[in-house]
């Protein structure tokens, strides 16, 4: 027989599983014909239901439960769309930060060669990340079979974009690089994550992503510079591109080690190995850094792309990502070229056309929309049930 979800609201019996036992266990006892469902806890987490698949019968329970933070809460849709409420806000929050940083990342930028200054980003995360890590989950490790596919991830996702972003704006016009980095990204992201993820891409996800998708391509060709196809951006416009794909790829691949560790856990050892192959490539970049140039607004700008860039805003998308899915949550990355249209405005007394407040405004209808879909609830299958 089949129960749905929304069956059983009136819950008055509860049995709790701890997700750092075994992944299947047996349970002896006397199921009587009564409403129940299976609340799991996680010591990192909380409290958090389970998507259970469950076969009773008079002597025995069998339970099969997936250790996903994300799943819905048994008949409870409205709780767990408050709890996907704040999830969204923080793909927002996290967007306007990396926004903002276009701005503020100018400063450094003035006495830091790239290379070094992505490395002090990530760098001098580390100390932080590391003592975060220890303080809320009691230990740093990870299994040893897990360290090279961190470490790819690092080296694709920390050393080889970043650089690549670098390198794709010195060829290439800011427009060029900015539409052929955030525009298509979502778009890879929702086209692989089959191969990494279980995550359907409904026609609703779709619809909002290229609704979303117009309003940041009228923010940014909308302000003076324009799209240009010229054979002389060829280069950059490539690695632009390549970015998206390969920015893509990185958040996908973390997510199947997200369902093993915590988020802060994951991002902790990837931007660990992503730091470690940037250095090398500082070696002959430091003797060049003028040091009787730096001032506190330099600093400052250092520390905001330490802490609020890295260690808060990686770690809070991670764990938004886990919780919505990766397509819908990377389609929140066209919040962040708005974001910087306004910090550029707000720092540098850059004009803001007509067109972009108007792409603002489809970005955020376009987002809005697939923020509201309504998941429906997993059927629990009950068999071999005995009154």
């Amino acid at each position: 027989m089949h129960i749905k979800n929304g069956k059983l609201q009136a819950l008055y019996r509860a049995w709790s599983f701890d997700h750092n036992q075994s992944d299947q266990s047996f349970f002896n006892g006397k199921i009587r014909n009564i409403p129940f469902f299976i609340c799991s806890r996680s010591r990192q987490f909380g409290h958090m239901y389970g998507n259970v698949s469950v076969e009773v019968s008079t002597n025995a329970v069998f339970m099969a439960y997936t250790r996903l933070d994300n799943k819905e809460s048994l008949g409870l849709e409205g709780d767990n769309m408050a709890r996907n409420t704040f999830y969204y806000v923080g793909l927002i929050f996290v967007s306007i930060v990396w926004g903002i940083n276009f701005g503020i990342s100018r400063w450094a930028m003035e006495v830091f060669p790239a290379e070094v200054f992505v490395f002090l980003r990530f760098g001098l995360a580390l100390p932080v990340l590391f003592l975060l890590l220890k303080w809320t989950e009691g230990s740093v490790k990870v299994e040893k079979k897990d360290l090279l596919k961190l470490a790819l991830i690092g080296l694709i996702g920390i050393t080889a974009m970043e650089i690549m972003v670098m390198y794709s704006i010195k060829y290439t016009t800011l427009a060029n690089a900015s539409l052929l980095n955030v525009a298509p990204w979502p778009i890879f992201a929702a086209l692989f994550a089959p191969l990494f993820i279980r995550e359907k891409i409904t026609a609703r996800v779709v619809t909002g992503g290229l609704i979303a998708l117009v309003g940041v391509t009228m923010i940014i060709l909308g302000g003076k510079d324009g799209f240009d196809l010229g054979s002389e951006y060829m280069i950059g416009n490539y690695l632009a591109l390549s970015i998206s794909l390969i920015g893509a790829l990185f958040n996908l691949a973390t997510m199947p080690l997200m369902e093993k560790y915590s988020p802060l856990r994951v991002t902790t050892w990837f931007i660990f190995f992503g730091s470690l192959f940037l250095f090398p490539i500082t070696l002959d970049k430091w003797s060049t850094i003028q040091w009787d140039n730096l001032s506190i607004v330099t600093w400052g700008a250092v520390a905001y792309n330490v802490l609020m860039c890295t260690v808060f805003a990686i770690v809070i998308w991670n764990i938004s990502m886990k919780h919505v899915g990766a397509a819908k949550a990377n389609f929140y990355r066209y919040f962040v070229p708005a974001a910087a249209t306004v910090a550029g405005a707000f720092f540098f007394n850059e004009p803001i056309w007509a067109a972009q407040v108007v792409g603002g405004v489809v970005i955020i209808f376009g987002l809005v929309w697939i923020a509201t879909e309504r998941k429906a609830p997993p059927a629990i299958k009950l068999s071999n049930f005995n009154r």
